[in-house]
């Protein structure tokens, strides 16, 4: 399940193109409410939305112009508190932490590698396929 903060705004570029919500709602397999009322649904929908809306946009690079166009704090939870982690690294352990708030089927880690260190986000699901505008998101 993922928090669904972000699906009205993806639901609106498709009723932009000339989408109906039933045909959205039909084509995806969602309930109306989810699409309408902010609440968690399940993440293989939400890339399927977040899918459809990239491909409907005709933007090849709507993942990277959403993800700019939706600030972080729209995030809900998770952003309230990685926001008032007092510095860097306990906002990064917070966001390891806390991310389930956020979504499920996903985690954070840090690798270290001498005077590198990487961020790392994957989702932890084997059943959902890689979406290329979540990554970029």
């Amino acid at each position: 399940m993922v928090d669904a903060l972000w699906v009205p705004p993806m639901v609106r570029t498709l009723r932009d193109a000339g989408w109906s919500e039933a045909r959205i709602t039909s084509t995806l397999g969602l309930r109306l409410d989810q699409i309408r009322l902010q609440r968690r649904i399940p993440l293989a929908k939400y890339l399927a939305l977040l899918e459809l809306a990239g491909e409907v946009s005709r933007d090849p690079c709507f993942g990277l112009h959403f993800g700019a166009t939706h600030a972080f704090n729209t995030i809900g939870l998770l952003a309230y508190i990685m926001r008032n982690s007092p510095n860097l690294g306990a906002a990064i352990t917070n966001a390891m932490r806390y991310l389930r708030l956020h979504v499920d089927a996903a985690e954070l880690s840090l690798a270290f590698a001498g005077p590198e260190v990487r961020l790392i986000y994957r989702l932890t699901d084997p059943s959902i396929p890689p979406c290329r505008y979540y990554s970029e998101v």
